[in-house]
């Protein structure tokens, strides 16, 4: 249990995660794959964004700079997937992509959480946020 909430353990658990599956299906997302791009989103809609943002709702207010890990790990598995030099402009690519980024899927996401909490019938739940 992180005791003050900086979740650097998690974002550090979720990065390693990410570096062994990028080892293990790399053949499956580099640019010599045979398998066709929207079946790469797809690896990666189904595969690495759900390890980038678990649990999401939690530790959404971490440090920007944890965030921006997460971040740099979507950049280079986009850029790969889609087989763009290291250089190329980042907001361009998550256009390309039609891809959000780690920190708007993130506000997303918690968003729905908590309208979720605010809509539930039970009572317990109701009351989290006033």
């Amino acid at each position: 249990m992180d005791e003050k909430l900086l979740f650097d353990k998690h974002i550090n658990g979720s990065v390693n995660k990410i570096n062994g599956l990028i080892r293990s299906l790399y053949s499956l997302i580099n640019r010599r794959s045979s398998l066709q791009l929207a079946n790469k989103l797809l690896l990666y809609k189904c595969v690495f964004r759900p390890i980038l943002t678990y649990a999401c709702p939690v530790w959404n207010s971490c440090a920007l700079s944890h965030l921006r890990r997460l971040q740099v790990k979507q950049n280079k598995l986009l850029k790969m997937i889609f087989d763009l030099h290291p250089w190329f402009p980042t907001n361009e690519l998550h256009e390309i992509a039609e891809i959000e980024t780690i920190l708007e899927f993130v506000q997303k996401a918690t968003n729905r959480f908590i309208t979720s909490c605010e809509m539930s019938t039970n009572p317990l739940i109701m009351n989290i946020f006033p």
